[in-house]
């Protein structure tokens, strides 16, 4: 219900509308503050969204995209699956039924970290992203 209400705020009131709760639930505390430059630059992104697009797209996060749930057939090829531990948007949980409707997915919850972890801690992701090829291509 949470996401249907910023979705529905931001139809009314366009990118700018809670973008700095947005940003606190994307950016870890430390990150904010040590890096404010880098998250003004993701503030800027957002506010330079067209209203009605950006309002569009929140509103299929929101209800879902139903085409990627369960589909058919099932993806059969290796995948890795990954999130942040302290996404609100894409949680743990998610991301592990995503994985449990894939044939050969694997699950990656990145520890500490919240929406946008990978801009915070890139060689995270991209050292999970390596081990995950190296197991699937060797």
């Amino acid at each position: 219900q949470i996401v249907e209400e910023r979705a529905r705020s931001t139809a009314k009131g366009g990118p700018e509308t809670g973008i700095d709760v947005t940003l606190a639930r994307w950016f870890t505390e430390g990150f904010r503050r040590d890096h404010a430059d880098r998250v003004a630059a993701v503030r800027e992104v957002v506010l330079t969204n067209d209203p009605a697009n950006y309002a569009a797209h929140r509103q299929v996060l929101a209800e879902g995209v139903t085409e990627l749930i369960a589909p058919m057939p099932r993806i059969a090829s290796p995948m890795l699956v990954m999130t942040c531990e302290h996404d609100s948007g894409s949680t743990p949980a998610m991301s592990h039924a995503i994985a449990s409707e894939t044939l050969c997915a694997e699950t990656c919850i990145v520890p500490h970290l919240q929406h946008l972890g990978l801009i915070e801690q890139p060689d995270l992701f991209c050292e999970a992203v390596r081990a995950f090829l190296d197991r699937v291509l060797t």
